[in-house]
């Protein structure tokens, strides 16, 4: 990608052992390359391997920023790599350079970033000639969050981004299974971005997942035309999407919901009580007080289970939680989302968890387990899905919860939907039961047949 031409200067921040470097030596003959590593111990070995090959890479022992001051900031390069850390947390970043104060006071037009990465990406795009090229390994939170919006923004308005390749899952394995991108940066000037889903040419073992030759001659070939698994966005393409910049989301198929309407304007949707693990031990009781407390884990199959905790007492406070009869249930993170319809008698008051969703339904509009039967669909669950974000464990904004489209149909096709919903979780209550007592008669067996 990075087209690497004789005499051409290179430089790697975070270099490691110089496994780019070296790659790139034995293929680009007479590149200028040069490697920048904080740990001494990990440079030795960079710095032993390019004696032993004779490959003449030139290695510093330095902060990646501090040496930017230094070195890089009046000398320029024509193409950078950087395969930087994932997860940091920019105020861990050491103040001893200029330029990350003043990438931490934030830069022109945008704030200090959330995510590191960028900051990082941020080194890369500085650190080249006016026609140079970057590229780089990112986290793919860090494409989509809400947080880093107007970083993500100033990117693409300056041309900073030309390329986007989502990579298969797995391919930092056993180290880390956060999901990565490929990221290719120019110095300014990109009309658009290019969009590619790599997610499907990884070659899966027991533990990780490798990208082989095949696989990223397939990814070259996709940064170059439009195909199923490749697409190029004009600036304007990417604003309407709110700059996000999750390749898999430009390249997914239209999901078709019928006379679809935003959830929102047929359900008032509430995120249950964040209560700390200390103050729930405080209240949970052996004693059946009329008053449960709903947890994620309490949910299955499309039911709540009977047996919930029981709570001592109701603080004021968490009253407005409360979860009433037919309400639906969606569990906030972690993917296949959990769906639910409420049943709750009038004699008792249940309290929903902060990883819940509350939807209060208008029934005058829409059926409860009509929509918990939608939400259960493939469609349904895909939807959701799209909508989830974060790194480690995917979850859904309620705003953007609020703005997924439903299908709003007639009340009798509702009704048949509703009702064979119904049936089908009574079915599997009762199945689970008679599970439940012949495990249980499978336990007593030897004792009774004695």
């Amino acid at each position: 990608v990075l087209d690497i031409k004789s005499g051409e200067k290179v430089i790697d921040f975070g270099c490691g052992t110089g496994n780019f470097l070296e790659a790139a030596a034995s293929k680009c003959l007479n590149a200028k390359l040069m490697g920048v590593e904080l740990n001494s111990n990990t440079l030795a070995i960079a710095k032993l391997r390019s004696k032993v090959k004779g490959s003449q890479i030139c290695y510093a022992c330095d902060d990646m920023f501090r040496y930017f001051d230094t070195s890089i900031d009046h000398n320029p390069v024509d193409k950078a790599f950087s395969n930087y850390p994932w997860g940091m947390q920019t105020k861990m970043f050491s103040k001893s350079s200029n330029y990350i104060e003043k990438v931490m006071r934030g830069q022109e037009r945008y704030s200090r970033p959330s995510s590191s990465d960028w900051v990082f990406n941020r080194l890369l795009v500085d650190s080249l000639k006016k026609d140079g090229t970057a590229a780089a390994v990112m986290s793919n939170g860090a494409c989509f969050n809400g947080t880093d919006k107007p970083v993500r923004e100033y990117f693409v308005k300056n041309g900073f981004i030309k390329a986007i390749v989502a990579l298969p899952k797995g391919v930092f394995a056993p180290y880390t299974m956060i999901q990565t991108s490929f990221v290719i940066l120019t110095a300014g000037g990109s009309k658009g971005v290019r969009f590619v889903d790599a997610t499907d040419l990884g070659t899966n073992d027991r533990r990780s997942c490798s990208i082989d030759e095949t696989a990223i001659d397939a990814i070259v070939e996709r940064l170059g035309a439009d195909s199923e698994k490749s697409v190029f966005k004009t600036l304007d393409e990417i604003a309407a999407r709110d700059f996000d910049l999750s390749a898999k989301r430009y390249l997914e198929k239209e999901i078709e919901v019928p006379n679809g309407v935003e959830l929102g304007s047929v359900a008032k949707i509430m995120r249950g009580a964040s209560v700390r693990a200390a103050e729930l031990d405080a209240l949970v009781c052996d004693e059946d007080t009329g008053l449960s407390y709903l947890n994620l884990g309490n949910i299955s199959d499309g039911s709540i289970e009977d047996d919930l905790p029981n709570l001592s007492t109701l603080d004021t406070k968490l009253e407005k939680y409360r979860i009433h009869n037919g309400d639906v249930l969606i569990s906030k993170s972690g993917a296949p989302f959990k769906v639910a319809v409420a049943e709750v008698p009038e004699d008792r008051k249940i309290i929903a968890n902060g990883n819940l969703y509350v939807l209060s339904v208008n029934r005058d509009k829409i059926d409860p387990h009509y929509l918990a039967a939608f939400f259960s669909s493939p469609s349904g669950k895909e939807l959701l899905a799209r909508e989830a974000v974060g790194t480690t464990i995917p979850s859904v904004p309620i705003k953007a919860l609020c703005s997924i489209k439903v299908p709003l149909e007639d009340a009798d096709r509702q009704k048949t939907i509703a009702d064979a919903y119904l049936a089908k979780t009574d079915e599997i209550k009762l199945l689970k039961l008679r599970l439940s007592r012949a495990r249980q008669e499978l336990t007593d067996l030897f004792d009774e047949e004695g």
